[in-house]
């Protein structure tokens, strides 16, 4: 932030640029040519105990000024635009919503595969998955007690696998995980996107529990791979799954582990929710991001050489 706040406007003087995109929230304090930003969400003005000082610190002093210098905002939902309205009513009339388009490797393994990866995780017979970082947000202390009351209810359940990079503000819950790893909980860290993929195709359910969501590509990617998905009913999740997945009040465990065992005993109800996952994962197109996100571009050129 403060390489882009203080260096790259003097680069961008010197460069035959003729437009900036910010991916990152933000953009120079001074810009030589139009500017466009795109906005993921805003958790840290929505949530900001959910936040470090420090993350606070190296968005919020330079979003308003950013977004008022902004030609141009892409917001990746109606969620977020409807949060950039709330928090920045100025800057209703520069919002695009672009949504974020899954890979093309997301799909579904062949059941051989899918056996192969399971027993090299040591989990034969499935697991569950949710892949997030670890911090407050993801809500990953409601998963384990509603991996729990599911172990209580049937006396046993599918071992919760956990992947994401560690975090912040997480000591709690990684002594958690610690006490839970005997019973079958555990944190296999940051996956890259070729190990990633292959432990969300071979799960029997994936979850996503978090209480705040600019978009949620997780849920999206795993729904690609036909593999039942849960998430909160809250912020961007519902918009972006639609009927695609299950949606469960985010802080509510009992209903968690109610979803979960539904899915995994009913294998209709699941082979249903799989299929309609598929289905709604194929809308979501990165080739249709990029161009539309190409088409804001020149629109934004096609303004400034017509007003010029």
């Amino acid at each position: 932030m403060l390489w882009q706040q203080t260096r790259l406007p003097v680069w961008l003087a010197s460069k035959p640029v003729d437009l900036f995109w910010s991916p990152i929230h933000t953009l120079p304090p001074v810009l030589p040519v139009p500017g466009v930003v795109t906005v993921h969400d805003l958790s840290a003005l929505a949530c900001p105990a959910l936040h470090t000082f420090r993350h606070r610190l190296s968005v919020l002093p330079f979003l308003a000024a950013s977004l008022a210098r902004a030609e141009r905002i892409v917001a990746i939902s109606q969620f977020t635009a409807s949060e950039i309205r709330r928090f920045f009513p100025r800057c209703s009339d520069k919002i695009q919503v672009i949504y974020n388009g899954v890979a093309p490797g997301f799909r579904p393994a062949v059941r051989a595969e899918i056996e192969k990866i399971r027993a090299e995780l040591g989990c034969p017979r499935g697991y569950l998955l949710s892949s997030a970082t670890l911090e407050p947000r993801k809500n990953l202390g409601l998963l384990c007690a509603a991996w729990l009351r599911l172990v209580e209810l049937q006396g046993s359940a599918p071992p919760l696998l956990l992947t994401g990079a560690p975090g912040w503000k997480n000591a709690g819950l990684s002594r958690r995980l610690e006490e839970l790893r005997p019973l079958g909980v555990r944190h296999l860290g940051y996956l890259d996107r070729a190990e990633l993929l292959r432990v969300i195709q071979a799960a029997s359910v994936f979850v996503y529990p978090s209480l705040y969501e600019g978009f949620g590509l997780p849920p999206l990617e795993a729904m690609a791979c036909g593999v039942p998905t849960i998430v909160s009913d809250c912020t961007s999740l519902p918009e972006v799954v639609a009927d695609g997945a299950m949606r469960v009040p985010a802080t509510d465990p009992s209903a968690w582990a109610s979803a979960l065992r539904t899915l995994l005993d009913d294998h209709e109800a699941g082979a249903k929710v799989a299929a309609l996952g598929i289905a709604r994962a194929r809308q979501f197109s990165g080739e249709t991001a990029a161009e539309e996100l190409e088409r804001v571009f020149f629109e934004v050129l096609g303004s400034r050489t017509s007003s010029s």
